[in-house]
């Protein structure tokens, strides 16, 4: 009796969450009631997880879920590892559908080893406090995914600049099937609303195959001075980088594949991502950068570890993305640790690097004390 209510709790956890709910909305019509759904859904949510009152019903979803967590990791590294060795390839798609699987089977032996925990705590007695919480806490995760990201402002001073410069910067977007128009229509407003002298998108703006993006088009629609500066992230090596950058050159931006744009007081630079090393395609190569040491030196890369690998000192101004600020606490220490930045403004190498939190989002359809933001820098001249 108790595995045949562990699985159905699975089910009913499964279709009733917010962020697999809304990683499966295609249709506009769904998305313009986007908030409402997510309340719904955390509702009721929060409600079925104050039904888990009988201790031998929760020692035995804690011991099924162990036993998932350890098969499901099992299965995945042996699919990933018969791919590779059939293939050679694990950076693509496939490690992406692999991983979106993963997460999904362990986010609920993960969860339900926590509620087993917080059972003592007091407050989980009284339940409708429970699931007030639990509510707001739902609702609010899924929120801060889908909203539009707020603007964060910076302010920089350079000798070298004739002028006032705005820079309106963004990265990792996600862009996916499911993802609707409406997201990424209104970070464009947000972006020109802003009046910026370039936009610079710092990578992660394709995530699938490039056939299924179907809202590309709008990256026409921004509007700057110099125009849009844009570099590949880690996400495009997994869906086919070629026809990605392929399809990518047919817009109005500036793809800076290893390349730099000198401007009359300012050059700005892009380089591909450190993904390029593992994949031995579209590699980062500082070599071929120009930049003009008479002249403010713009660098834009994904990863703000490349200036650990790499000299940087000739750039004033680092501008980096792919952290998300971890996106889900406590996360965002494992992303401290491998990337050695996490978010904001850095001194690096007596410049400067901006490390963005990101614009969208990757994984389930929440953010935990990691918000979006798209970033304004006003670098004023002397």
């Amino acid at each position: 009796m108790a595995i045949l209510l562990g699985i159905l709790y699975f089910l009913l956890v499964f279709f009733a969450n917010a962020n697999m709910l809304l990683r499966t909305i295609k249709n506009n019509t769904f998305n313009k009631f986007r908030k409402i759904i997510v309340a719904f859904y955390s509702i009721i949510f929060a409600f079925e997880l104050s039904l888990i009152t009988q201790e031998n019903l929760i020692k035995e979803l804690l011991y099924y879920s162990f036993i998932i967590l350890i098969a499901s990791t099992i299965v995945f590294f042996m699919i990933m590892s018969f791919y590779y060795i059939k293939t050679k390839i694990v950076y693509e798609e496939h490690f992406a559908k692999a991983i979106d699987i993963w997460e999904i089977f362990n986010f609920f032996p993960i969860f339900f080893i926590l509620i087993y925990y917080l059972k003592d705590i007091n407050i989980l007695n009284y339940e409708y406090i429970f699931i007030f919480i639990a509510f707001v806490f739902f609702y609010k995760v899924s929120k801060n995914a889908i909203k539009v990201p707020k603007i964060k402002e910076i302010n920089l001073n350079e000798d070298k600049l004739k002028k006032d410069l705005k820079i309106a910067m963004i990265a990792d977007i996600h862009l996916k099937k499911n993802l609707n128009d409406e997201f990424f229509i209104n970070i464009i407003n947000k972006i020109n609303s802003l009046n910026p002298d370039l936009v610079v998108i710092v990578g992660d703006l394709v995530d699938t195959g490039i056939n299924n993006v179907k809202n590309l088009n709008y990256i026409n629609e921004l509007k700057s001075t110099y125009g849009t500066f844009y570099v590949l992230g880690n996400h495009e090596y997994y869906h086919g980088v070629g026809s990605i950058a392929k399809e990518l050159k047919k817009y109005k931006l500036h793809f800076l594949d290893n390349k730099s744009i000198e401007f009359d007081d300012f050059v700005i630079s892009g380089v591909n991502d450190l993904m390029g090393l593992k994949l031995k395609t579209f590699e980062p190569d500082i070599s071929k950068l120009k930049p003009k040491l008479d002249k403010f030196n713009i660098l834009l890369t994904h990863q703000p570890k490349f200036v650990k690998k790499y000299d940087v000192s000739p750039y004033d101004l680092i501008l980096a993305g792919h952290t998300h600020a971890g996106q889900i606490f406590p996360f965002s220490l494992a992303v401290k640790l491998e990337q050695g930045y996490l978010k904001g403004l850095y001194n690096v190498k007596n410049n400067k690097m901006y490390v963005t939190s990101g614009a969208g989002f990757w994984g389930i359809v929440a953010r935990f004390n990691a918000s979006s933001e798209i970033v304004l820098i006003n670098v004023k001249s002397k």
